[in-house]
């Protein structure tokens, strides 16, 4: 960008001050003023010395610069600035007859360069080019050559103050030298929290400064992103205000890569960028109290707990333009998985659109869109989302930590909403979604024996077991969501021997439900698609409350304030299990247990929840093959 290159030129014309200064030899009270005027010809910024001037010629010549700074003319403190706690420059005076001098040392303490971000760039008018085919002017060849450069703790900050942004790149210590036949580069950085390094090294380096390509070895680590070291060689070209790396081939890990980028930073910066890779793995760090990033595997909220409020900075969008291509046989983010997987994602004017084609994932196809907008005070956000075929266990746990269901999954997903935090989004959610599981489990709860424990109390909490699971058909429902509340009259489960149906809402940003289900028993092996007639439960079952931990109660007047009465009240209406009269002697469900015949067989003790005497429990011989499991459905539903 344009700080970097002022930053540049004036960092060259303090030291062609440097080197003239000590090849004449003048005296250090003199040197402050020289190399003022130096820095303001070449650059238009101003120069100031705040600390001492030193000059020594053993054990080689050598100047030392303290507490400078590079300001522009009006001296604005928002604008792009560089300053430095010293700055030390040896050189040998022998090379300066040659006409370019050979400085063996340069050392800077401390620097910190400020960059004014801008929103639009000078003259792209916001829009993202294509790939560019040539890298523009090429810059001017150094008028000197550096043995070795040292830079101790530096820093980087970015900021805009009408945004109230600001970046910061900290803890840069970094050593490199640039000689006619060498090059070398070995940077280490904190950004943020997360350290990260980058290795370079070069023949011939100087020659890409004329504009012509360079060979380059690269190396680069970012422990708390990337779970693998990126090496591999590229051909790197750089223009006036253009950076071009073009051919990378090289590997994550033990995985292949290849690709090409190039960087504009003469005004905002442009980045665009094409890579292919067998296999990637990108760490996710969460939040931590306090909007600072936790490490991975750090313990998160449990799922009851209250969105986040802590504001998500998203404005940063708005400085940088990009076009990126990305493709991966197999792309992993924290649990997430996806193969293959291929994505294209711009960001112009400050607005993120990304999207994902010919997506496999968890067994299943995906074609994403997604959208985020941070040009104006609030972000917008919209998604778009058509999976069908996937594993529904494996893709809920990897991504939501949900292991309640199995069986394939299929969703359609069309929603928007707008917020800067976790909480402001999910309650202004609006759109619609349509989710179905067929041929899989309900993990963790018995449907049946909740229907029956509902004939005597009410529940807290969805009676989760390890033990326990429900065998489903389908499981079905389509949600219309406004202002973060989902909405269904449709929602149906149904089992080989039990069928729900309800309706109902969620509130999404205060994480409760509110249904009415009238679930029913069926009477025969052929499920759903049998000729039976189901029983209902004679009442709507209510679900509300936590969607972690809900009540379940029949929808029966009172049943919260005095449950005792209202169950009496119930029977004492013959409104029982199965509705009027299919609870008494000689009703349905006697006929449906004599009509079973010995596939129920006695009950065992372990199996009792009644606190009744059981009979002797039958013999394993006794039973007929192969439908045990309707046998111990039927008792755990009627408690027999």
């Amino acid at each position: 960008m344009k700080a970097l290159k002022i930053a540049a030129l004036g960092f060259a014309a303090l030291l062609a001050a440097a080197s003239l200064v000590l090849a004449f030899g003048v005296p250090a009270a003199f040197l402050a003023k020289l190399a003022q005027d130096q820095v303001a010809s070449r650059t238009g910024y101003r120069l100031r010395i705040d600390g001492d001037t030193k000059l020594a010629f053993r054990p080689s010549p050598t100047v030392t610069l303290g507490n400078i700074s590079l300001v522009d003319g009006g001296g604005s403190n928002s604008a792009t600035s560089l300053a430095a706690e010293s700055v030390r420059v040896s050189l040998s005076l022998a090379s300066l007859v040659s006409g370019r001098p050979a400085i063996t040392e340069v050392a800077v303490v401390k620097p910190a360069l400020r960059v004014a971000l801008v929103r639009q760039p000078a003259s792209r008018a916001g829009s993202v080019p294509a790939r560019p085919h040539n890298a523009g002017t090429p810059a001017p060849t150094p008028a000197f050559t550096v043995d070795r450069l040292t830079v101790e703790d530096g820093s980087v900050v970015m900021s805009n103050v009408r945004d109230r942004l600001e970046m910061h790149i900290d803890r840069i210590g970094l050593t490199g030298s640039l000689t006619a036949d060498d090059g070398r580069l070995d940077v280490r950085a904190y950004v943020g929290d997360q350290p990260v390094r980058l290795q370079a090294n070069a023949k011939t380096p100087l020659a890409g400064f004329d504009g012509l390509s360079v060979p380059v070895e690269l190396s680069f680590e970012a422990p708390g992103l990337l779970e693998d070291v990126l090496t591999g060689t590229a051909d790197v070209r750089a223009g006036a205000s253009v950076l071009m790396i073009n051919g990378l081939a090289g590997k994550i890990g033990s995985s292949n890569l290849n690709g090409w980028a190039s960087v504009d930073f003469s005004s905002k910066p442009l980045v665009k960028a094409d890579f292919d890779v067998q296999r990637l793995d990108v760490a996710v760090l969460h939040p931590a109290p306090g909007g600072a990033a936790s490490a991975p595997g750090v313990a998160q909220p449990r799922a009851g707990a209250p969105w986040s409020s802590q504001e998500v900075r998203l404005v940063g969008l708005n400085y940088l333009d990009a076009d990126v291509q990305f493709s991966a046989a197999e792309l992993n983010v924290g649990s997430f998985r996806a193969a293959p997987v291929a994505l294209h994602a711009t960001v112009a004017n400050g607005v993120l659109n990304a999207a994902m084609s010919r997506t496999g994932l968890y067994g299943g196809q995906a074609e994403i869109a997604a959208s985020v907008d941070a040009s104006g005070d609030t972000p917008n956000h919209t998604l778009r989302f058509d999976l069908t075929g996937a594993r529904a266990l494996q893709l809920l746990s990897d991504v939501a930590d949900f292991g309640a269901f199995d069986g394939r999954l299929q969703a359609k997903i069309d929603v928007r909403a707008s917020g800067a935090s976790e909480r402001a989004v999910m309650s202004s959610v609006s759109g619609s979604a349509d989710v179905r599981i067929q041929d899989g489990q309900i993990l963790g709860i018995n449907v049946p024996k909740m229907i029956r424990t509902l004939t005597a109390k009410t529940l807290t909490g969805w009676q989760e077991s390890r033990t326990e699971s429900t065998d489903l058909s389908d499981l079905s429902a389509r949600f219309q969501i406004q202002n973060g509340r989902a909405a269904t009259s449709d929602l149906r489960l149904l089992g080989p021997l039990v069928r729900v149906n309800g309706s109902g809402a969620i509130d999404l940003g205060a994480k409760t439900l509110q249904f009415k289900l009238d679930p029913k028993l069926v009477a025969s092996l052929e499920g759903q698609g049998g000729a039976a007639d189901p029983m209902g439960f004679g009442v709507p079952v209510t679900v509300e409350g936590s969607w972690s931990d809900p009540r379940i109660y029949p929808d029966v007047a009172g049943i919260l304030s005095d449950p005792d009465g209202a169950y009496a009240k119930l029977h004492a209406l013959g409104q029982g299990l199965f509705g009027k009269g299919q609870g008494q002697a000689g009703g349905g469900l006697d006929t449906l247990m004599q009509g079973l015949g010995t596939v129920l067989g006695p009950r065992n003790d372990d199996r009792d929840n009644n606190n009744r005497n059981p009979p002797a429990a039958a013999k394993p011989s006794d039973r007929p093959s192969g439908n045990g499991s309707v046998g111990d459905f039927l008792r755990d539903l009627f408690g027999r």
